[in-house]
């Protein structure tokens, strides 16, 4: 996952005190002194948005589906584009909380949409915070709205996430790590595709840890690229075997053209099974709302 870097935003602004020429400061000119800030919402509430564009191969640009880890049109599996509003209260400058809510949109076939579980996010940008390694990191507890968890008795999942990031001194080369690890809770009506003799159906899981390490290089402050490689290790229901996914290799750039505007276009490739007609054209975005 490429990081979308939120602007810092200024701290409230302590109140300014002029020291007077002589110690006699009374209450006839406190007011004179201490000016109290301005109410403004922005020190208590932020709005922001993620946006994410799983398109198709690029030796098929305008294809409808995406492709397959072995470079065919998955068929099962069209082109979409998923948005996260997050609006959020400011506990402390870094510290915020919020619900976020997921829509999802498929452009062809005469256009198709959904929404996704709505989750409560809690998000500290500084769990570590030196010049130069630095961590953000969320906690997320998913509620079951989508057709998808109601119709797999979900009854909660959760979430926990960190990105560290290791500058090297007097250069802009950095290296990191994103982890996050997953569980799920279900009801008695869970379905069991081992138990159902099922071998088509897809895995429900139960627990997952995505792990993805990468590399940045920055050539400015508003423009950089980036290689990552993903993958993951999960349990499922009805099965005690631990599991694995395609691994995939990311690779692409990121640029900021204005600071509430982040942008990075990247293909995302099976490192199993490299080819250029199973690499799709992906697009990941951040934009601050307010």
């Amino acid at each position: 996952m490429w990081k979308f870097v939120q602007p810092s935003l200024a701290l409230v602004a302590l109140l300014a005190a002029a020291s007077p020429a002589s110690a006699d400061t009374t209450f006839s000119n406190a007011s004179a002194v201490i000016k109290p800030k301005p109410f403004d919402l922005h020190d208590y509430f932020t709005l922001d948005m993620t946006s994410f564009y799983n398109g198709a191969s690029v030796t098929g640009i305008g294809s409808p589906y995406q492709p397959t880890p072995d470079g065919y049109d998955d068929t099962g599996n069209k082109t979409m584009f998923q948005t996260r509003f997050r609006p959020a209260y400011k506990i402390t400058p870094d510290l915020t909380i919020g619900p976020v809510l997921e829509w999802n949109y498929w452009p062809n076939f005469g256009g198709d949409y959904s929404f996704g579980d709505i989750f409560v996010r809690i998000a500290y940008s500084k769990v570590i915070d030196t010049p130069q390694l630095k961590a953000a990191g969320d906690l997320r507890f998913y509620f079951p709205n989508s057709g998808g968890s109601i119709a797999n008795d979900q009854i909660i999942s959760a979430r926990a996430y960190l990105d560290a990031t290791y500058t090297f001194k007097g250069t802009n080369f950095s290296i990191g790590m994103e982890n996050l690890v997953r569980g799920w809770a279900y009801g008695s009506n869970v379905p069991d595709k081992y138990a159902d003799n099922k071998p088509d159906a897809s895995d429900v899981y139960t627990g997952m840890w995505w792990w993805g390490p990468y590399i940045n290089y920055d050539f400015s402050p508003k423009f950089g690229v980036k290689f990552q490689i993903d993958n993951d290790f999960y349990s499922a229901v009805g099965t005690s075997e631990v599991k694995s996914e395609i691994g995939h290799l990311r690779m692409g750039v990121g640029w900021s053209p204005i600071p509430e505007l982040f942008l990075a276009p990247h293909l995302y490739v099976p490192i199993n099974n490299f080819s250029w007609s199973a690499a799709a054209l992906n697009l990941e975005a951040w934009s601050k709302l307010f």
